[in-house]
């Protein structure tokens, strides 16, 4: 799955977000890896969180994307955030609210999904990507 987040007041930073299948049918899927970059630098983003509570599910093609629990990651600075669902898309900074409860700090999130490329299946793999403007992300899952 790959999603696409901004803010107002900053650039929209790809994200990359690898899963299983969706295992609690429908179109939850719970997010087992995350790449991409994040933070207010831009900063590489390196593994998911459980910050603030998150469950790290991804509602898709449904929105909300997220619900109140969210998604979290770590960027390589060590520094863990959070992007949920409040009745508007939120994002939380550990640094400026290390007890992640939701604030007034508002978000643009989109997902978007890429097609199975087809010559795949020939190769046993089972590909979940989404794409984001300016580029497609993702991983064979084996």
């Amino acid at each position: 799955m790959t999603f696409r987040t901004s803010a107002p007041t900053r650039p929209a930073y790809p994200v990359a977000a690898n899963s299983s299948l969706p295992p609690f049918g429908g179109s939850e899927y719970q997010l087992t890896g995350i790449t991409g970059f994040g933070g207010n630098n831009n900063i590489a983003i390196t593994t998911l969180s459980n910050y603030a509570g998150a469950d790290n599910i991804l509602f898709y093609p449904t929105q909300p994307f997220v619900d109140f629990g969210g998604i979290s990651f770590n960027t390589a600075d060590g520094d863990p955030w959070n992007i949920y669902w409040n009745g508007y898309y939120g994002v939380l900074d550990f640094n400026t609210n290390p007890v992640g409860y939701p604030n007034s700090v508002t978000i643009d999130f989109s997902v978007t999904e890429t097609p199975l490329p087809a010559a795949l299946p020939l190769f046993g793999a089972l590909w979940t990507t989404k794409k984001a403007e300016g580029g497609c992300y993702g991983s064979p899952l084996i």
